[in-house]
């Protein structure tokens, strides 16, 4: 089987986080992404966007300064591999002007405070929690909580999400039911049992107009009972998957199956659509549209 995996002297890494969670819904398209490191050929800019956004956000809340939390999400997207067609609006001159529209909305009242330890804000704050191994395979949970601290005095982890999305009140509604929010509640809870973590999402509500939109969730309590429920189903998921990695390594097959209900998504085909139509050709298309890299959650948005 071919794989992309990290090994030690005896075992190998998994590295898993809540994207890759939701892709285990086809365990061909888990097995792509996280044991085969497959990657498009190109840089999705509407997602580089939100990873300057993210960066200035990162900035603002750390030192304060607006004019450098803008500089340094204009450095960003400034890269030359990303591409933005003549067409869509999501241009350094939108990004400039939402963020300017950002920190004068929170200009009076902003309610998040972050946490510091030793001086250090905690910001971008990244994890690999050790989940689950069967002796042969290691799982890693990992992620990056944007913000850790506190809204208006409540403990909480606080998620930046930009989107071009206008129905608002439904999209943060969503977020009550959100994977990734419950992994991060999931693993601070276990390291801080005494602090209650809840969650907010900092909602960013793009329009091609410039009248950016800015609003948060409710605060987001996870019960005892659902967190206990989205464990159970988490773990039996990632044995299954370690437990067929297992396999495939001694037999050197691949042991995982397509879903056909997930071939096509509300964003259009999945991304794996033209490996999966090329039969024996496979292994070409793959040569042609992707690239190889070890996923690793720790190193996104890097």
């Amino acid at each position: 089987m071919k794989h992309y995996l990290e090994k030690t002297e005896d075992r190998y890494i998994l590295r898993i986080d809540a994207s890759s969670y939701r892709e285990s819904t086809c365990d061909l398209k888990f097995y792509y992404t996280t044991v085969r490191g497959l990657r498009n050929n190109h840089m999705n800019h509407k997602m580089e966007y939100g990873t300057a956004y993210h960066k200035a956000l990162e900035e603002f809340y750390s030192s304060g300064d607006k004019t450098a939390a803008l500089n340094r999400a204009l450095e960003h997207y400034s890269n030359p591999e990303i591409v933005v067609p003549e067409t869509d609006w999501r241009t350094s001159g939108h990004l400039a002007n939402c963020l300017n529209q950002y920190f004068e909305n929170y200009a009076e009242i902003d309610g998040l405070v972050v946490d510091r330890h030793m001086g250090e804000p905690l910001l971008e704050m990244k994890f690999a929690y050790p989940f689950y191994t069967n002796g042969t395979v290691d799982v890693l949970l990992c992620g990056t909580i944007d913000f850790l601290g506190t809204y208006f005095g409540e403990n909480i982890i606080c998620d930046h999400k930009s989107t071009a999305v206008t129905t608002i009140d439904r999209y943060l509604n969503a977020y009550r039911m959100s994977t990734q929010l419950m992994a991060y509640t999931m693993v601070l809870r276990k390291l801080f049992p005494d602090r209650n973590y809840q969650a907010i999402i900092n909602g960013i509500f793009l329009s091609r107009s410039g009248k950016n939109k800015f609003q948060r969730s409710a605060i987001l309590d996870f019960s005892a009972d659902r967190m206990e429920k989205f464990e159970n189903h988490l773990t039996q998921t990632v044995k299954n998957f370690a437990d067929n990695i297992r396999l495939g390594l001694e037999k050197n097959m691949i042991p995982f199956l397509p879903n056909f209900n997930c071939c096509e998504t509300k964003f259009g085909m999945c991304k794996f659509a033209t490996v999966c139509n090329a039969g024996e050709h496979a292994e070409v298309v793959i040569e042609n549209e992707y690239y190889t890299k070890l996923y690793n959650p720790l190193e996104f948005q890097t």
